[in-house]
């Protein structure tokens, strides 16, 4: 887990329910341990070079849907499913 980085703003971040028509705000040190506890154990198991390719993968794909893509494109990148309430409108 990464060190406290004194963070006070809230952001924010999709519901641990996972439905994304729901918005909660959060800190940045809430949004870590969301990340840790959702992909820590996959992440440590592939190991530290093999996370940095997939992210660096994940990362060009949004790149690309958002650079190229239609709207569904990039709407699945973002993984917004779809008929949900669009936040970004």
């Amino acid at each position: 887990m990464r060190p406290h980085l004194g963070y006070r703003h809230r952001i924010p971040a999709k519901s641990t329910r996972h439905d994304s028509a729901t918005m909660v705000a959060m800190t940045f040190d809430e949004f870590q341990q969301l990340i840790e506890s959702t992909y820590g154990v996959r992440d440590r198991a592939r190991g530290q070079a093999a996370t940095v390719a997939w992210l660096a993968e994940e990362v060009g794909e949004l790149a690309k849907a958002a650079r190229k893509g239609t709207i569904e494109e990039q709407r699945h990148e973002l993984g917004i499913e779809p008929g949900a309430r669009d936040e970004f409108a």
